[in-house]
């Protein structure tokens, strides 16, 4: 395959994934390498904020400026958080509803690009939950087909 070539012949390709330059991770690496080979102007890319993780940013790896970022605000806490009303302490999951309202943020721009008649597909590379959910909930709402990238190569635990 040439670097000319595109994902979707006659059409443009939706890629979510959270991980992505200059987020420092493993995924990261595997988006580059399946991404790398194909022409940039045929897909879209959503990815998560790599300000939100400072650590994991790795400037070598490129800036992402092409991919359209979508995480919770840099003041929406990272840990959980107990409140206490009378004697009892109450966990509030502070951070999963963050994660719940990013991935309705990625659904509905998502399914917003969807449903232009260029988009012709959804693929899902390494996404977090969120990002899980977002695919989901905009391929249903466009009735544009999913596709969804996995792959661990951990086995520990596994019986057999």
């Amino acid at each position: 395959m040439t670097s000319q070539k595109r994902l979707v012949d006659g059409g443009r390709i939706l890629v979510l994934s959270y991980y992505y330059p200059p987020i420092s991770a493993g995924p990261t690496f595997v988006i580059r390498a399946l991404l790398g080979q194909f022409d940039r102007t045929g897909m879209t890319v959503f990815s998560g904020d790599p300000m939100r993780y400072p650590l994991h940013r790795d400037p070598s790896l490129g800036t992402g400026a092409e991919a359209r970022r979508y995480d919770a605000p840099s003041w929406w806490p990272l840990d959980d958080a107990a409140v206490r009303i009378g004697r009892r302490v109450v966990r509030v999951r502070v951070r999963s509803l963050g994660n719940v309202l990013v991935a309705l943020r990625v659904a509905i721009a998502a399914a917003r690009e969807l449903r232009t008649p260029e988009t012709r597909a959804l693929l899902a590379v390494y996404p977090k939950q969120h990002f899980l959910l977002g695919a989901c909930l905009a391929s249903l709402m466009s009735r544009k087909p999913l596709l969804v990238y996995f792959m661990d190569v951990y086995v520990e635990g596994l019986e057999g």
